[in-house]
């Protein structure tokens, strides 16, 4: 046996030591390292965060437990959320395509401050699709995600979900469209529509794991 050991390290020895003396291999080693044990962490911390809406409990877990979980380990969620991460090869993207990748990329950079230091609210799982809302300081701008599971031609055309610290005496801008905080907190915002077979050209969310953002800001001085 260390007749053998001896002769594989004889054979693969002077490899790893070139490898393992390689700047770039161990730069890419040291920043592995780093980044490792932040998104360990942040990754329990969504399962944490999750545990009432993934079992269902939402309605019997005490109020003052729901906004711990949101209000500490949403933050953390969000070395999570503030990641883009794309699956595909460049090499077989054309020209068209390799454009919206450069607008969609330059896009993140500008969103990705507002998701690394906003706090991360989970909504409870809706059957067909999650939604989750990050929120920024003095609760002024809220995106709102919403993402597809399995897609039903049944879906809902009046799907919502509520928002948390809307002040009702100010107005919010979503899109175009002005409406009243007390409105929006009464009866939250409107889930995008989801595809049901006739409404293709409507329809924002098409097909399976789909998805939707949806900006919502505080008018300034908008108190009545």
């Amino acid at each position: 046996m260390n007749h053998l050991t001896d002769k594989l390290m004889e054979k693969i020895g002077p490899f790893a030591e070139v490898v393992s003396t390689n700047k770039y291999l161990c730069s890419l080693r040291d920043g592995f390292m780093v980044a490792f044990p932040a998104t360990m962490f942040a990754s329990i911390a969504i399962i944490i965060q999750y545990l009432p809406a993934t079992f269902g409990l939402e309605g019997i877990t005490p109020q003052w437990l729901l906004d711990f979980l949101n209000n500490f380990f949403g933050p953390i969620g969000n070395a999570i959320f503030g990641i883009l991460g794309l699956e595909l090869d460049l090499r077989e993207c054309t020209n068209k395509e390799k454009e919206q990748l450069k607008e969609a990329i330059a896009h993140y950079k500008k969103m990705q401050p507002f998701l690394l230091s906003a706090t991360l609210y989970t909504h409870p799982y809706h059957e067909g699709y999650q939604a989750w809302t990050a929120i920024s300081e003095f609760n002024s701008i809220y995106l709102t995600g919403f993402y597809t599971t399995f897609a039903k031609l049944r879906a809902s055309r009046n799907e919502r979900v509520q928002l948390p610290n809307i002040d009702p005496a100010c107005m919010y801008q979503i899109d175009e469209q002005t409406i009243s905080g007390a409105v929006i907190e009464k009866t939250g915002i409107r889930v995008p529509l989801r595809f049901n077979g006739a409404n293709g050209e409507m329809a924002r969310l098409k097909g399976d794991y789909s998805s939707a953002l949806c900006w919502m800001k505080k008018r300034e001085n908008s108190k009545r």
